[in-house]
């Protein structure tokens, strides 16, 4: 499972997950628009 978060202050997002190592770990997307932020979660949840 993974999430997206959004930071209001710059519009930035990132997707976290949880690796196979048990860590938490984070892709940073940059500027996207909601859409494309859920696409590569998608992409993310299926690896």
């Amino acid at each position: 499972m993974a999430s997206i978060s959004h930071e209001k202050k710059t519009g930035r997002r990132t997707v976290q997950f949880i690796g196979k190592n048990g860590k938490r770990r984070s892709i940073r997307l940059g500027k996207v628009n909601k859409r494309q932020a859920e696409s590569a979660k998608l992409f993310i949840e299926d690896l």
